[in-house]
């Protein structure tokens, strides 16, 4: 089923079923599946610390003796970084290059790695660099390689010039009494926390693909195996349920959120949203 609500652009229309809207941090699980998709081939350790790829980073935590964290505890969010919303938002299109000098200028960790969850575009944009290092291409390359184009997921991509004329969802700001259409980032260091541009038919594909790792009958289709699409949506990382009866468990798979609901069961998500 799909539907279209409010309007699009001038002319006043609902927007078209197969507009391409940027969907920002769901782009996370395809960062996730494509370090397994690396992992499943030998290629890289999800154990091995970040710092084997990127040199640059310098932990700080614990004091006296520091830790990097390991590319699965980035994946799960318990990288030790802190929350760094909207900052790394606005950094899409940051060059390789200073996103190193960010790196090497020394960053922040709120906690020892591996102790406690916090949300963190850092740690996925560390994993862009390690898919990069790795597998020899941009990130954006590297995805649509392995991933997009194995899936036909025509509609998906990172670069909102190459998107059809017409079809590219812009988003508004309200400034006095006018409307005002705010710039897209260009891809960069920090696509793989969320770059992705899609249509609401392919992000519906790519959530099914993922979703049939559970059935026995989905056999091993698709490039990344049905062990490790099931392994994306556990609880790799728990998260301190808020009060509800309803919520039975709660926690970060890998670029995902996963919950233990009384009603409905097992419910994997994941939001997205640029400022």
């Amino acid at each position: 089923f799909d539907g279209s609500f409010g309007t699009a652009g001038a002319a006043g229309k609902p927007p078209a079923s197969h507009g391409r809207f940027r969907v920002a941090s769901c782009t996370k699980s395809f960062t996730a599946a494509a370090i397994l998709y690396l992992r499943d081939r030998g290629l890289l350790s999800l154990d091995a610390p970040v710092t084997d790829y990127v040199p640059e980073l310098k932990p700080t935590l614990p004091a006296g003796r520091p830790e990097a964290p390991t590319l699965r505890l980035l994946l799960s969010m318990a990288g030790g970084f802190p929350t760094d919303d909207p900052w790394a938002d606005r950094q899409e299109s940051l060059s390789n290059e200073a996103f190193r000098a960010v790196l090497r200028a020394g960053v922040r960790f709120a906690t020892a790695p591996g102790t406690r969850y916090e949300y963190s575009n850092l740690g996925y944009a560390l994993l862009g660099q390690v898919i990069e290092a790795v597998g020899g291409r941009p990130y954006p390359a590297y995805v649509t390689e392995t991933l997009l184009k194995p899936l036909g997921l025509d509609e998906t991509g990172f670069d909102f010039a190459a998107v059809p004329e017409g079809s590219l969802a812009t988003g508004y700001r309200k400034v006095g009494e006018s409307w005002v259409a705010l710039p897209f980032s260009g891809p960069g260091a920090f696509s793989s926390i969320g770059g992705i541009l899609t249509t609401a038919s392919d992000l519906a594909r790519w959530a099914g693909w993922l979703c049939s790792a559970f059935s026995p009958a989905s056999g091993e289709a698709g490039p990344v195996s049905a062990a490790s699409r099931r392994e994306m949506q556990r609880i790799q990382c728990a998260i301190a349920p808020e009060q509800a009866e309803d919520l039975r468990l709660e926690g970060y798979g890998y670029g995902l959120l996963v919950e233990h609901h009384a009603r409905f069961g097992l419910v994997v998500s994941h939001s997205g949203g640029y400022p």
